[in-house]
């Protein structure tokens, strides 16, 4: 284990290379109450003895933005796990031209545990240091970045299902903070290009966990995805989830190759293919004359497919 015995007034600790720190499971960190401890330019001085361990802190450049157009400072400082409950002062030193727009004088730290960010109403500015920090009381850290005193970091969708019922597809959601938001909008689509409303929901204060149950079951298969509402007027969508209902007339497993992905038909084959992005733009178009298809040339995320078998118009949503 790893001692750091200086006090608050010794000298200070700095972590070279990039701008990072690893910290295994075997070999955790110390850092005795009272000590200055400086990753990159973030400063804890925990008030009582801190162990640090199996986390990775990488820092950032882009700001964290939220209702109302509000945006954090663009240094942003991230934990693979959690830093575990933290007493003590917690602290930023950035660059003026990292303020994005934030007013210096009124600089608050926010921090990220679990969903929910939280901007601390409390705090010091030195405008002259370029110095920003807040004594925490037992405060846990995924994220840790600053904004200006009131702003409200981003409305997050936690958690977002949708299951097949007898009778209706039930639609379960969880939001990491609601602040600011007016209601949520339940979309539907059948190919996920053109998208119908379902229904809304309101959002209540205090709330975090919402549901709706859609009784329409003319689909083989569907998409879902929750529209929130601010009362700013921005719009923040969900993850798309996907429903099928039936058997259908070929399966489409995924198949990793290389920096590549190839769409296998287990059963009849497509004439063609056309793979679109989940804001219904056309990215690919191929005539398929075996049951492979490789795709290529598209970056990671969710997308959805398109093709006709038997006569029969298909869509299914599939993650590069």
């Amino acid at each position: 284990m790893r001692y750091l015995l200086l006090s608050i007034c010794s000298a200070l600790l700095w972590l070279q290379g990039s701008s990072q720190l690893s910290v295994g499971s075997t070999d955790p960190l110390y850092i005795q109450s009272g000590t200055t401890f400086f990753v990159d330019s973030l400063v804890l001085i925990p008030s009582t003895n801190t162990t640090v361990s199996n986390t990775n802190l990488t820092k950032s450049y882009s700001s964290i933005s939220g209702p109302g157009g509000a945006l954090s400072i663009t240094r942003v400082y991230n934990f693979s796990t959690a830093l575990p409950t933290y007493n003590g002062e917690a602290g930023i030193i950035y660059d003026d031209a990292e303020l994005a727009g934030n007013p210096e004088a009124s600089l608050r730290i926010a921090y990220r545990t679990g969903p929910t960010w939280t901007t601390t109403t409390s705090g010091n500015v030195d405008p002259v240091a370029n110095f920003v920090s807040y004594t925490a009381t037992g405060q846990i850290y995924d994220q840790i970045t600053a904004t200006q005193a009131g702003a409200v970091l981003p409305v997050t969708f936690t958690n977002f299902v949708a299951t097949l019922q007898n009778n209706y597809v039930h639609l379960n959601w969880a939001m990491g903070d609601i602040t600011g938001l007016l209601n949520f909008d339940v979309q539907y689509s059948d190919n996920g290009r053109n998208w119908s409303t379902a229904g809304s929901v309101s959002a209540p204060a205090n709330t975090r966990d919402f549901s709706f149950q859609h009784s329409d079951l003319n689909f083989t298969n569907r998409f879902y995805r929750i529209q929130a509402n601010e009362v700013n007027g921005i719009r923040t969508y969900s993850k798309l989830a996907a429903v099928r209902k039936g058997e259908t007339a070929s399966s489409v497993s995924i198949i990793r190759k290389g920096s590549g992905t190839v769409l296998f038909f287990n059963g009849s084959v497509p004439g063609v293919i056309q793979v679109y992005d989940v804001s219904g733009r056309l990215l690919m178009s191929r005539n398929v004359q075996q049951q492979q298809v490789e795709i290529q040339g598209i970056s990671s995320g969710a997308y959805i497919i398109h093709y006709v078998i038997d006569g029969k118009k298909m869509s299914k949503m599939i993650q590069l």
